[in-house]
């Protein structure tokens, strides 16, 4: 089999179809990404958007299990969603922000709440832009970004709603673990 194809990454695949099966699944207080998204600015939109990257990656892994690489127009659309999700992600520091002024955090869980998603972007940044710097395939540093931009909203969302997750939630975990692996392999060279 090749290293692509290898037992470990179709494993990984069927498992990170969690983040596709958790959107229509109550995350906490009864709410869904689905639910989140299509409640327009009303609700918190911002919440659900990056939770959507779960059918890119999912899309990336399958395809890279299959052929092996990812074309330069599967990069691109990655490379965007993961920066418009980022940046979404990060917009949800602004009423954070108003918060921070008035008062720091005023226990752990907030802390990483408002941290892990940082820290876990710039290092994602980082990780993408030296990787490019050493010639990794694009397909694969696309793929790295996309589950990087998922990786940040997630730990948000785990973080500050901690006292309530439902079901959708512990899929969120399970795909960020599946995530966190992928890019680990990726980073270490096993997934050529």
């Amino acid at each position: 089999m090749n290293s692509h194809r290898s037992i470990l990454q179709v494993l990984l695949a069927i498992l990170g179809l969690a983040g596709i099966i958790l959107i229509p699944l109550p995350f906490t207080g009864g709410e869904t990404p689905l639910s989140h998204v299509r409640g327009g600015f009303f609700k918190i939109w911002q919440l659900g958007l990056p939770f959507f990257l779960a059918f890119l990656a999912t899309l990336f892994v399958f395809r890279w299990i299959i052929s092996g690489r990812l074309s330069g127009i599967e990069s691109a659309v990655g490379y965007f969603a993961g920066v418009v999700s980022a940046l979404v992600t990060i917009s949800l520091y602004l009423p954070v922000s108003e918060v921070l002024i008035d008062s720091l955090p005023g226990n752990i869980q907030e802390w990483a709440g408002i941290l892990l998603p940082l820290v876990t972007l710039i290092a994602g940044g980082y990780m993408v832009y030296r990787n490019w710097r050493k010639g990794l395939p694009h397909g694969l540093n696309a793929w790295v970004w996309v589950q990087v931009a998922y990786l940040a909203n997630c730990l948000f969302c785990l973080c500050f709603f901690m006292e309530d997750l439902q079901v959708g939630a512990y899929l969120a975990l399970i795909t960020a673990i599946v995530y966190g692996i992928q890019i680990i392999l990726i980073e270490r060279g096993t997934v050529p």
